[in-house]
């Protein structure tokens, strides 16, 4: 049976690290709009992987806070992905000519990846 859980939690730790290797490549691209260059990418796989080290002791407070934040960026993820089909449908059908006021502060919000950080903190001060 523990066999078994350390099969899950590796899968677990696994996807993780790998949506934060896509996240912290996303808000550097947002910032600096270079990420191909190895150095960039291999300093964001070290973050990440020490980020996921971090996670190992399942029950720390650390992981909570770290699965907080993923499980949140992976909700906005779907809201951005649904936002932006909508405004693909606006512009097949003419009625969009420009990004609005309130696209322009989503876009900005959600490209920093400030609000599941926020949302997180606000999760951890709450409770």
């Amino acid at each position: 049976m523990q066999i078994i859980y350390f099969i899950v939690m590796a899968v677990v730790i696994i996807g993780i690290g790998t949506y934060l290797y896509h996240f912290l490549k996303k808000r550097t691209e947002f910032y600096q709009k270079k990420t191909s260059s190895k150095k960039t990418r291999g300093l964001l796989g070290v973050i990440s992987a020490a980020i996921v080290g971090g996670c190992l002791n399942i029950s720390s407070m650390f992981t909570l806070i770290v699965l907080h934040i993923v499980v949140l960026s992976m909700v906005l993820d779907g809201i951005n992905a649904i936002m932006k089909c909508i405004g693909n449908r606006k512009k097949e059908t003419g009625t969009a000519d420009r990004p609005g006021k309130a696209q322009r502060i989503w876009r900005n919000l959600y490209g920093s990846g400030l609000i599941p950080l926020f949302i997180t903190a606000l999760f951890m001060g709450y409770g």
